[in-house]
């Protein structure tokens, strides 16, 4: 048995100085250790308490998605929300339990626009085509842009045009004149990264506030925790888990904490999670990756709005942790 230690955090008014106290409690649930699998990146910072779990692994989402589809060996399975919704209705062994990261996405500015306004006309960089960060852009802005929209396949690629204010990835550049980028859709921590390398480029659009207005005040929906249907310790595990994200924003620095205790690199830890430690507390600082944790159920509205934009039909309640 391990024991997963939570931290519960009390926030008091302290209204005499207009301050705000934060008191943290520890405490213990003991449940067995789980079999994790997450996508490196925003989602795997959720789980930096279980960095001394072996059965705890990250990697690439093509990689996590056919055991979702299968039977399925881990307790708990991370991925992105429609995905995972996919796998179910196909007849996957799991629930879907909650979601943990509700959008990441940005526009950044390259400097290189003149009027520093986003019009018809600019040269525009949108990352994976037909997937997510495209239907999620044309949900909100349309089709006004597509004139000189063009597309990158992965975020390290929208990175780089963010970075060198260049897409060297067009095929209708010429010798004579290189396609200055005025704009990239772009998701965190790459955007985090990208801005440190480019001293004009800034935040042009909170893409996850234009998606709000959008639709409603709904959020957006990403990666999301898939419980296997017979694991017994799933509610315990949920519940620590809530605890756990909820202690990291009060405190983003236990991510560093844990890493320190753990005793791995600063490389190990890149590897694990996807960005270094240093990184992984700056953007828990200002959450700007979007984690966080509503029980799926509790947010179904959200997610039946949200996977609309993929051609989806409404979720089934079969298919959701009660």
């Amino acid at each position: 048995m391990k024991k997963l230690f939570i931290l519960l955090i009390t926030l008091f008014m302290l209204s005499a100085c207009g301050t705000k106290q934060i008191v943290v409690e520890e405490a213990t649930t003991e449940i067995a250790e789980a079999k994790i699998v997450c996508p490196s990146g925003a989602p795997s910072l959720a789980f930096y308490t279980e960095i001394d779990n072996d059965k705890f692994n990250t990697g690439d989402a093509s990689s996590i998605l056919p055991e979702l589809k299968g039977s399925g060996e881990s307790d708990v399975i991370v991925i992105d929300t429609v995905n995972g919704i996919k796998a179910l209705n196909a007849g996957g062994n799991y629930y879907l339990a909650a979601t943990i990261t509700f959008g990441n996405f940005y526009i950044a500015a390259t400097g290189n626009d003149d009027n520093g306004q986003m019009d018809v006309g600019d040269y525009i960089v949108v990352f994976s085509q037909g997937a997510t960060p495209d239907l999620i852009f044309h949900y909100i802005y349309g089709n006004d842009y597509d004139i000189n929209l063009h597309y990158v396949q992965a975020v390290s690629d929208a990175s780089a045009c963010l970075i060198k204010g260049i897409n060297i990835a067009d095929e209708d550049r010429s010798i004579d004149e290189e396609p200055y980028v005025d704009y990239v859709m772009i998701a965190e921590p790459a955007l985090s990264s990208a801005l440190a390398n480019n001293e004009k480029a800034s935040v042009y659009a909170n893409i996850q506030e234009l998606y709000a207005e959008k639709s409603g005040g709904l959020s957006m929906i990403q990666a999301s925790v898939f419980v296997r249907k017979d694991y017994t310790d799933a509610k315990a595990y949920l519940n620590n888990l809530e605890n756990n994200i909820n202690a990291l924003l009060a405190d983003p620095s236990l991510f560093n904490s844990a890493i320190e205790n753990s005793g791995i690199s600063e490389d190990e830890t890149k590897d694990i999670f996807g960005v270094p430690a240093k990184m992984a507390t700056k953007v828990l600082t200002s959450n700007s990756i979007g984690l966080g944790f509503k029980m799926a159920y509790d947010n179904k509205q959200a997610i039946d709005s949200f996977i609309k934009l993929f051609g989806m039909d409404e979720t089934s309640e079969e298919i959701y942790f009660k």
